[in-house]
C-alpha cells in the first residue's frame, strides 16, 4: 500500500474501546493523510453516508503494551483515537477537503 500524506485523512475502524478518562476509542490504521488533535472528523457507513461527527480529543499510538499519546499522526500508522461520534466497527472517519468527505474504495 503506498503511504500517501498528501490525501484527506481516512481511516476504517477494526477494533472499538474505551478509557475511563475519555470515552470511547476507536482504533484503526490510518489509509490517508494526517490525523491530528483538533481535527474534525466525519464517520461514514458503508454505503458512504454521514452517521457522526467529532473532534478528535486523544490520539494513541502503541508501543508494545505501553500507550502512547501523540499530537498527530501519518498514513500506515496504527492509532486510537477518542473524540468522535457513531464511529462503531467498520465505519470509515473522513477529514475535511474541499469536496468533503468521500468513502473508501
Amino acid at each position: 500500500m503506498h503511504l500517501d500524506h498528501s490525501r484527506p485523512f481516512s481511516m476504517l475502524t477494526i477494533q472499538i474501546g474505551s478509557d475511563p478518562y475519555v470515552g470511547m476509542l476507536y482504533v484503526r490504521r490510518i489509509h490517508y493523510g494526517i490525523l491530528r488533535m483538533g481535527d474534525v472528523l466525519c464517520t461514514l457507513d458503508a454505503e458512504g453516508q454521514k452517521v457522526g461527527e467529532g473532534k478528535v480529543k486523544k490520539i494513541f499510538a502503541r508501543k508494545g503494551l505501553e500507550r502512547i499519546e501523540k499530537d498527530a499522526a501519518g498514513a500506515g500508522e496504527i492509532v486510537s483515537v477518542a473524540g468522535v461520534k457513531n464511529a462503531g466497527m467498520l465505519v470509515q472517519m473522513e477529514g475535511w477537503d474541499e469536496e468533503g468527505p468521500k468513502p473508501l474504495p
